[in-house]
Formats: structure tokens, sequence, C-alpha cells
């Protein structure tokens, strides 16, 4: 694939088409299409009939500029767009037919992705959904594509997802937006669980543990420097990812709330776009499928702790075989003592609940304090990461070790 520039039309990205499959039509084809497209659901029942007077009997144009002028499409890069649009109208490195033109799946969905966003770029935002109605138009057309031996599977996994979508939002039970299961042809909302490592725009390092509830834990910095931390909620529909969250910065000291959005594939890449205009690109992380082993994590870690107020400080912790926990700070007068459990979580991923108490007139969080968290162990370089917030979610406690 080559990558698109101002003068090339999107026709030029794909092959030509060869036959109409689809079993869908006119401007109810356009909305089915650009809903899934766009959600990787189907609409409901009252969504389409408005969907479908609004198109009336026009290309649908006009009407799909107002479906990607809102959020979280309207704050999207178009490399973030291309990702959400191809994942949901199901081209991704899987569908795609290893060719010697044009390399394996993933090569050349790796090319088709650069050249959309690129094609979007010339295009300019105003006519994002132009670009939708027209690649699903080609896309449906390539069933049984054979010139370039690429898109088959793809078009045939869309044209029945969108089959299937059609019977859902044409019956008049069905009153809300959903993702339609069909077998071969559905297209399941990604997952954003998991560990992942990426940088920013603004070049820090990034390591995130996405639950599988959406609670969301990160750290972030640079130049082997914890500079912030992050804790929040993530959500995913379709391929599209949003959330918020609360920042804590630990060298201005200050902490602030926002939210993101972005797109996400199944333990594959992440890329989210933050309210303060940062921009997160990353991957999937392996160790989180390991088990979660308390016989693995047991041991005395060197390593600093950090709260939002105060800087870090060096400190040995002590995990023991059943998951105590345990850290003493003694100078003088003062004192300060962790106790606390760590627990593998019932999923059996690679994260551990954790909960700690501090008792102690030098305890950085306060006498009596109580933090509920995670952790994390990398058994390569033998590195615990623990992560918990008080019950106000207002401050908390990071600690980083290895042993």
């Amino acid at each position: 694939m080559v990558a698109a520039t101002p003068d090339k039309t999107l026709a030029a990205i794909f092959p030509h088409p060869v036959r109409n499959a689809s079993t869908v039509f006119g401007s109810t084809e356009i909305a089915i299409h650009t809903y899934q497209a766009l959600y990787g659901q189907a609409p409901g029942y009252t969504q389409l009939s408005g969907f479908v007077n609004q198109i009336g009997t026009s290309n649908g144009f006009v009407w799909a500029a107002s479906m990607v002028a809102v959020a979280p499409f309207n704050g999207m890069s178009d490399s973030d767009f291309s990702t959400l649009i191809l994942n949901n109208m199901s081209i991704t490195p899987t569908s795609l037919t290893t060719t010697a033109l044009f390399g394996t799946g993933r090569q050349a969905y790796d090319a088709l992705q650069a050249a959309l966003a690129d094609y979007l770029r010339a295009a300019g935002i105003a006519n994002r959904g132009t670009v939708v109605v027209q690649m699903a138009e080609l896309l449906s057309n390539m069933e049984g594509e054979t010139t370039f031996g690429v898109y088959g599977t793809a078009a045939t996994s869309f044209n029945k997802q969108s089959s299937a979508n059609h019977a859902y939002s044409t019956n008049a039970a069905n009153t809300v937006a959903s993702v339609v299961v069909d077998g071969v042809g559905a297209i399941p909302t990604a997952s954003a669980e998991g560990i992942w490592v990426g940088i920013t725009s603004k070049g820090t390092t990034v390591n995130l543990a996405i639950l599988e509830n959406g609670e969301t834990w990160g750290l972030y910095g640079s130049s082997n420097l914890l500079t912030g931390a992050v804790y929040g909620t993530t959500t995913t529909n379709g391929a599209t990812l949003s959330g918020s969250g609360t920042g804590f910065n630990f060298v201005t000291r200050t902490s602030g709330t926002g939210t993101f959005t972005g797109s996400v594939t199944t333990k594959g890449s992440i890329s989210f776009n933050v309210s303060d205009g940062t921009k997160l690109t990353g991957t999937y992380d392996a160790s989180y499928d390991q088990s979660a082993s308390l016989a693995n994590l047991a041991g005395t870690y060197t390593g600093g702790a950090v709260t939002g107020t105060i800087a870090p400080q060096a400190t040995t912790v002590t995990v023991g075989v059943n998951g105590n926990i345990y850290s003493s700070f003694v100078s003088g007068n003062l004192s300060c003592t962790t106790s606390g459990t760590a627990t593998p979580r019932a999923t059996g991923k690679n994260v551990f609940n954790v909960q700690l108490s501090f008792t102690g007139n030098y305890c950085a969080l306060g006498n009596g304090t109580v933090v509920n968290g995670v952790a994390t162990y990398n058994t390569t370089i033998r590195q615990i990461i623990m992560m918990g917030m008080n019950s106000a979610k207002a401050d908390g406690l990071i600690y980083i070790g290895t042993r």
C-alpha cells in the first residue's frame, strides 16, 4: 500500500470492487454501515428510523458529517479514527489475506491504516463522515475480490455483520443500540484490559494497568524518574475507548481531573487523547497474562515510596509467602509502620489486590490511614509496583522496589 495524498481518491487505496454482496440498500444501508463503523453496534429501532428520515434520498454525506461532529470522534486524531473505523468494519490484521504483493495480513493492515490516516488528514475533519460512507460502500462490494486477494474475507464479515445489524434494528422490540453477535460476522467490543506500555506526545513513558472492571492505574516518568500517576476508569464500545480520572503530578505536587478518548485493539495497541492535549500510544504487555503467584511475589524489596505530597523516600518492604506486607521506619521518636496484604485477583492475571494500613506519628498519609489498590510483579527484573488510594481518592501511595 502507498500513503494517500491530497489528490488521491479513496477508491485508489482499495482494489477495485468486484460485486455488490450487501443485502441492505439505500438510506438504510448508509445508516447501518456508518453506525457499525463508528460504534461497532446496530442502532435501535427508533434510531434507525430517524437516521433513514434524515438521510432521505441523499448520499448521506451531510448526515454522516453530523454523526462524527460529536465526541469522541471530533477529538480523535486521524490515525486513531482510521484504526477505529477499520476495526469496526472487520478490517484487522487477522481478517486480511496474506499475499505476495501486500505481504502478511499485519503488513497489509498497517499499510492500509497509515494510508487511510493520510487520506483523512488530506480530506479534513469536516469530511470524515463522507470518508466513512464511501469506505463502507467500497468494502461491502468486495466479497470474492480476487484481483489482489486481500479484502474478501473482511468484506464477507462486514456484510454478515451488517445483515445481522439490519435484522436487529428493524425489529421494533429492539429499542436501544447494541452489539449484535451473529457468529462468524460478529464484531465483539474490544477489551482494554491488561498492562499497557507506551509513550506520550510529551516524551514521557507510561505504564497502565486497566483491570477487567475498567479500574485504571498508571505511572509516568522520564529518564528513570517517576514524575506522576493516574487513577480512573476506562470503558470500551466497539473499538472506541473512553474514560476519566485524576492525575497526580509529583514534580509540582498538584493534581487534576481529566477525560480521554481513543481506540484500542484487544491485546494489541492502545491510543488516546487526554483532555489536557496529551496523546498516548502504547502496546500490550503480555506479562499481564502470567498467573499472579504469591510464591513469586514473596521476598524483601528495596526501592522508593512516594505520595502526592512527599518526595520519594528509600523504603524496604517485605512480602511473605502468605501475602502479608510489612515495612517500618523509626528515627528517634518518629515512626511509621506499614502492614497489609496482597491477594491475587479472581481473574488469575498478574495483578494483586493490595490493602495497606499506616500506624505511627510520621506517616505521610496520616496515622490510621488505609489505602486500597493493586500490585504487579515483573518476574524478569524481579520488580514490584504497588499503587493504592485513600478512601477519599485524594491521595495515595506508590512503591517501586526490586529484590
